[in-house]
Parts: structure tokens; C-alpha cells; sequence
């Protein structure tokens, strides 16, 4: 995404210009250009805005909702979302503790709302990207779903360490 964005200047599925580069052929579809990845239609063009800028391997990503294929898909049903806060409800923002507006999800799911990690595996991963809380930083939690605060944290400001249960999915700002 990073390398997108110092590319192109905008960010991928946001993205402007991308029939100009790339052609207008399949559902290829330009962003509005204003600085988030919005629900739903831009976050299911981040991946191919990618793959035609030949920084990801082209797996299949279709850019629409029905087909949504994302990178990490072959990895026992996990999956990836870009997406913008702003663009979700007020119910759905108060379950994402991060601070930045655009993130990357990654969960179980079309749409990576579902749990896929037991919490001694979200803390390793947070501890290493970011601080090791789940409700602080650049890396967090998204409460929701089966993901919920009594599975990932113990309904606490750390990780559940003792569960073993897949309890946690994991946001990343990418601001």
C-alpha cells in the first residue's frame, strides 16, 4: 500500500487515474480520489489497483463484491479488507480502536470479520508491529463478530493469553 501511494499518490481502490493507466477493460473502476478507501466499492478495487501496478501477484481479483478475491485467501479461509473508517457506520466505528482512517482488516470471511487467531498469537503479531494492546496503536483488535472483547481480551486492555480459542482478528492503519 505504501509503495502504492509514493507510485501514484493516492492510495489503491482510491485511485483515480487507474483506467488511464490500466485500461478500462473488466471491472476495473477508477476511486474518487479523496484520500480513503471507501465501503464498499473502492476496498474491493485496492487489490487489483495493486496487481495491475504489478506490486502484488494478480491471484484472480475480480474488483467487485460478488467475486471478492484477496492476497492471503489460500491461507485456510483468511482474508484481507482495505477500508476506510469514516466510510462505516457509527456502530461499526466504535468496534475499531485504531487511530489512523485507512486499514487493513484481516480475519475469516469475505469480508474478515471473523475471528482467525487465538489471542496469544494477535498479541505476538501486535507485539512485534506495534505495542502488544489490543485497543491501542496501529495495530488492534476489531471487536466484532465472533472477534469479540470476551474472546481476544478477556473484556480487559490486554490480550486473553490463556485462551486458546480462535478469538481475534486483527486491524492495521495504513495512514
Amino acid at each position: 500500500v505504501t509503495t502504492f501511494k509514493l507510485i501514484y499518490e493516492e492510495l489503491p481502490g482510491d485511485f483515480a487515474d487507474a483506467q488511464s493507466f490500466w485500461g478500462s477493460t473488466g471491472n476495473l473502476d477508477n476511486g474518487n480520489g479523496n484520500g480513503t478507501i471507501e465501503n464498499p466499492e473502492e476496498k474491493f478495487d485496492a487489490f487489483l489497483h495493486m496487481a495491475k501496478a504489478e506490486l502484488i501477484n494478480d491471484i484472480g481479483f475480480t474488483g467487485t463484491v460478488t467475486t471478492y478475491t484477496n492476497p492471503i485467501s489460500s491461507i485456510d479461509g483468511v482474508a484481507s479488507s482495505l477500508m476506510a473508517i469514516s466510510s462505516l457506520t457509527a456502530g461499526e466505528q466504535a468496534n475499531h480502536y485504531n487511530q489512523g482512517d485507512n486499514i487493513v482488516q484481516i480475519g475469516k470471511g469475505a469480508l474478515a470479520s471473523s475471528a482467525f487467531l487465538i489471542p496469544k498469537d494477535a498479541y505476538k503479531i501486535d507485539k512485534k508491529l506495534d505495542d502488544g494492546l489490543p485497543k491501542s496503536g496501529n495495530v488492534t483488535f476489531r471487536n466484532g463478530g465472533n472477534s469479540t472483547d470476551a474472546n481476544c481480551t478477556n473484556s480487559s486492555t490486554s490480550y486473553y493469553l490463556s485462551s486458546v480459542t480462535e478469538g481475534c482478528n486483527l486491524i492495521a492503519s495504513i495512514d
